[in-house]
C-alpha cells in the first residue's frame, strides 16, 4: 500500500526531467541556428561581422579581422573575448628558417574549432559580442628592427654608463686645449670650481665692436686654472677656490672705488677664496692684458686666501 505512491513520485519525476531535458535541447537548437553580430576592436579601430554564429570557426573570424582591418602578414592576431582567448595564430617555420604567421585551420587545429560555445556564450538582447583584437610582432619583423641602422644623435642605453666618463674627458679635453693633455687639466680634488666670464651684450657681439668675444675671456679663464704654475699653488696649499670670474672692466663697483682714490684695481678675492675676480681686458677693451699680469694678478689674490692683508708676512 505503502510502495505504490512512492513509484508514481518516481514516474512522475523521471517523466518531468525528461521533458526538462527535451525543452533544454530545443533551446540549444534554437540558439545554434541563431545569428548574431560581432563587433571587432583593433588599435581604436572598429568593424562588425554579421551573420556569426556558434558554427563560425576561429579561422574564420581571425580572417575577417585580417581582411577588415588589412593587417600585415608579419603580425600574429590574437581574439578576446570577456577576457579570454577564443582564437590565435601561431608562427610557422619554414624551410629557409624564415617566420610565417598561420592561421589556415588546416594547418592549425586550434583554430578549427567554433570560437564561440553555447554554454559559455549568452547572447545579449542587442545581439552584439564585443572582441578585442591584439597584434604581436613576429620574430622576423622583430630581427629586422633589430639590425636596422640606429640613428646616430640618438644615445642609447648601453651608452649611459659611460656618459659620465665621456662628459669628464670632454671637459679635460676643452681645459687642455692651451697646456697640453699632460699638464692642461686641474687637480682632482684641489681646484677651481666654477668659471664666469662677463657676458654684457656689447662685449664682442655688437657691429663693429673691436674687444674679444665672452667665450675667449673664459677660454683664457681657463688657461690661467689649468696653468701648471696655478695647479702646482693648489696642490701645495690644498686650495679650493669656489668661482674664477672675469671682472667687470666698465661696471665694477670696488673698481670705480678704488679709481676714485687714485688705484688701479686689477682683480679681488672675496671671502678668501669663495670668489675671485680678475680684470682680463685693457682698459680701451680692445683686446686683453698680457698674459704674465694676468698670471701675477692670479697668484697675488690666491695669496689672501691664507693672509688678508697686505703686510709683511703676504710679500715674503
Amino acid at each position: 500500500i505503502i510502495a505504490i505512491p512512492t513509484l508514481a513520485k518516481r514516474e512522475n519525476n523521471n517523466t518531468r526531467q525528461r521533458h526538462a531535458h527535451t525543452t533544454q535541447r530545443k533551446k540549444n537548437k534554437i540558439q545554434m541556428s541563431e545569428n548574431f553580430t560581432v563587433k571587432f576592436s583593433y588599435k581604436g579601430k572598429s568593424n562588425s561581422m554579421d551573420n556569426v554564429s556558434y558554427h563560425t570557426t576561429a579561422t574564420e573570424l581571425l580572417d575577417e579581422v585580417r581582411n577588415s582591418f588589412q593587417v600585415d602578414d608579419d603580425i600574429i592576431l590574437r581574439l578576446i573575448f570577456k577576457g579570454k582567448t577564443i582564437a590565435q595564430e601561431s608562427v610557422v617555420e619554414d624551410d629557409d628558417n624564415s617566420m610565417e604567421v598561420d592561421g589556415d585551420a588546416t594547418n592549425n587545429d586550434s583554430n578549427a574549432h567554433p570560437a564561440f560555445q553555447p554554454e559559455t556564450t549568452k547572447i545579449p538582447k542587442s545581439k552584439i559580442l564585443k572582441v578585442i583584437v591584439m597584434g604581436s610582432a613576429t620574430t622576423t619583423n622583430i630581427q629586422k628592427l633589430n639590425s636596422l641602422r640606429s640613428d646616430p644623435l640618438m644615445r642609447g642605453f648601453d651608452d649611459l654608463p659611460n656618459q659620465k666618463s665621456n662628459n669628464k674627458s670632454s671637459t679635460a679635453a676643452v681645459l687642455s686645449t692651451y697646456w697640453g693633455p699632460l699638464h692642461g687639466h686641474q687637480s682632482k680634488q684641489y681646484k677651481f670650481c666654477r668659471f664666469q666670464e662677463c657676458t654684457d651684450a656689447s662685449f664682442g657681439s655688437r657691429p663693429g665692436s673691436s674687444t674679444p668675444h665672452a667665450w675667449e675671456a673664459r677660454t683664457l679663464l681657463e688657461k690661467l686654472a689649468t696653468d701648471p704654475g696655478t695647479v702646482a699653488i693648489f696642490e701645495s696649499r690644498e686650495l679650493i677656490v669656489g668661482t674664477l670670474g672675469e671682472m667687470d672692466p666698465i661696471d665694477d663697483r670696488l673698481m670705480q672705488k678704488t679709481a676714485s682714490e687714485g688705484a688701479c684695481l686689477l682683480g679681488y678675492n672675496t671671502n678668501r677664496g669663495m670668489r675671485i675676480d680678475v680684470k682680463l681686458r685693457t682698459d680701451d677693451l680692445s683686446g686683453f692684458r698680457p698674459y704674465a699680469e694676468l698670471a701675477s694678478t692670479l697668484i697675488h689674490e690666491l695669496s689672501h686666501n691664507w693672509c688678508g692683508a697686505h703686510d709683511v708676512l703676504f710679500w715674503t
